[in-house]
């Protein structure tokens, strides 16, 4: 199974990630190019994504919106690709 996580929104303090970026996680390790803050905002999340979990404010079961902790901070849309 992977995860693909996409910046849908939002601004990066750091100046690491734009709208668009996307990173593809297949197996147990993150991509290169994922800052520390985002990392520590998604990891919990891909592995509730790899193990089954839906998240009931989610319309859609297969993805999940994560905003990064910077302030202001990016959204992630992170989706279970079968």
């Amino acid at each position: 199974m992977k995860i693909i996580a996409t910046v849908v929104k939002g601004k990066c303090l750091g100046r690491y990630h734009k709208i668009g970026d996307s990173f593809e996680i297949d197996g147990d390790l993150l991509p290169g190019g994922i800052c520390f803050g985002a990392v520590f905002a998604i990891a919990p999340i891909i592995l509730g994504l790899k193990n089954g979990a839906e998240y009931s404010w989610e319309k859609d079961k297969s993805k999940v919106h994560i905003h990064c902790g910077d302030d202001p901070g990016i959204v992630f849309e992170l989706k279970r690709v079968e």
